[in-house]
């Protein structure tokens, strides 16, 4: 019957589980748990994978499970999981489970292999908290929408509004006597709330969002100045230092469709390293998270394929052999426009041809020696004079 009162004790009573809130909890949960899911990774690895295809995997993120395979050799092993996993005091809800495929074909035999389990195909909900077929098919994975064009799109306006309200009542609480804890808000809370999906989604799905969440952000900025976005759209200077990180002496408040491709190639670059196998110090292996799916795109080429023996795996040999993938197509498209843009940059001047009123250019010094560029405006964009010994490479 539990402890009573405010008095220690030596032991606790618990009958199952742990206590709530107690901070081993999700590690108790997850060794548990792990287990279980490690005999159903074995489980679907014995199955023959599809021509040209992968075997089914699971995956999963604390109790966020996540199947990946054809649908009639996934229910099996998934039932049999569902039985295995009361034995830990888990019951898997079927009703709150959804499946979601790419393909129309592979849509109508996922529809045929599930019906009557109690598992339906991912979708929105409306207003009366129905699920609805009027905004396409697709799953939340960690936060973000994988579906089709039109469940991502919804999914990206539901959030935004979300966005808004929040942002909207905070201004209306502040603005009038409180601009400085409003611009608070603005640099430390409000120019954060996209980037997650900036950097987890690729530009070609978030353009929009981001163009409402900017102007959004900037309605806010301006009431905090008691002004109107038009007012400050239509002075370059004053949008200029708004835009500018804080150590460049500008506000910090980022344009997020400008960033939005940068955001998304360094998230993009730095997941990828985390999902195949990593050789650590000492030679242990730590096991990616897409180890059984991505490592013939980043492991050393096949014999027959080998370049030359030292070739190893990184994201140029990625870009070679994976770029029929579409997040790999849209890696590579972010980076020739973060290219394009900054040589567009270097060729204006940093601060751009139309801007009079800019900071003193700075200077660099490297090795004893201080050099300063000036653009056609008076900017100044530092530059470190190269060495000599070193080469440059055509290197993606």
């Amino acid at each position: 019957d539990g402890d009573h009162g405010p008095e220690m004790r030596d032991t606790l009573r618990g009958k199952e589980g742990m206590i709530q809130g107690s901070p081993e909890g999700p590690a108790g949960f997850a060794i548990a748990y792990n287990s279980e899911l490690a005999r159903l990774a074995g489980e679907l690895q014995k199955l023959k994978p599809e021509k040209g295809g992968d075997a089914p995997a699971v995956k999963s993120g604390a109790d966020d499970t996540f199947l990946l395979g054809p649908p009639a050799k996934l229910l099996p092993p998934l039932m049999e999981f569902k039985e295995r996993i009361k034995d830990i005091g888990l019951e898997l809800s079927m009703r709150k489970s959804e499946w979601w495929a790419a393909s129309e074909e592979t849509r109508k035999i996922a529809e045929e292999v599930f019906k009557g389990t109690g598992i339906h195909p991912g979708r929105h909900k409306d207003e009366n908290r129905e699920q609805t077929d009027e905004h396409g098919y697709g799953l939340p994975v960690y936060g973000c929408p994988l579906g089709d064009e039109k469940y991502t799109k919804h999914f990206l306006k539901c959030k935004l509004q979300l966005v808004r309200n929040r942002i909207s009542h905070t201004a209306n609480e502040l603005a009038q006597s409180e601009a400085q804890t409003l611009w608070a808000f603005i640099y430390y809370c409000f120019t954060q709330d996209a980037q997650y999906w900036a950097q987890n989604l690729p530009p070609s799905l978030t353009k929009d969002f981001l163009r409402e969440f900017d102007d959004l952000v900037l309605d806010t900025v301006a009431r905090c100045f008691d002004t109107t976005r038009e007012t400050l759209v239509n002075c370059k200077f004053s949008m200029k230092r708004l835009r500018l990180p804080v150590k460049m002496g500008g506000a910090g408040v980022r344009e997020m469709c400008d960033v939005a491709p940068a955001a998304f190639l360094g998230a993009f670059a730095k997941s990828m390293r985390r999902m195949t196998d990593e050789t650590l110090l000492g030679g242990a292996v730590a096991r990616g998270f897409l180890h059984d799916h991505l490592h013939a795109l980043f492991a050393p080429l096949d014999e027959r394929d080998r370049a030359k023996e030292d070739e190893q795996g990184d994201l140029e040999s990625l870009s070679r052999r994976g770029n029929h993938l579409p997040m790999v197509q849209e890696a590579e498209a972010a980076h020739k426009q973060i290219y394009d843009e900054l040589k567009e940059a270097l060729d204006e001047g940093l601060y751009g041809p139309n801007v009079t009123h800019t900071p003193p250019p700075p200077t660099h010094t490297h090795k004893h020696r201080t050099t300063t560029l000036k653009s056609p405006t008076g900017a100044g964009l530092s530059y470190t004079p190269p060495n000599p010994q070193n080469t440059t490479t055509n290197h993606k």
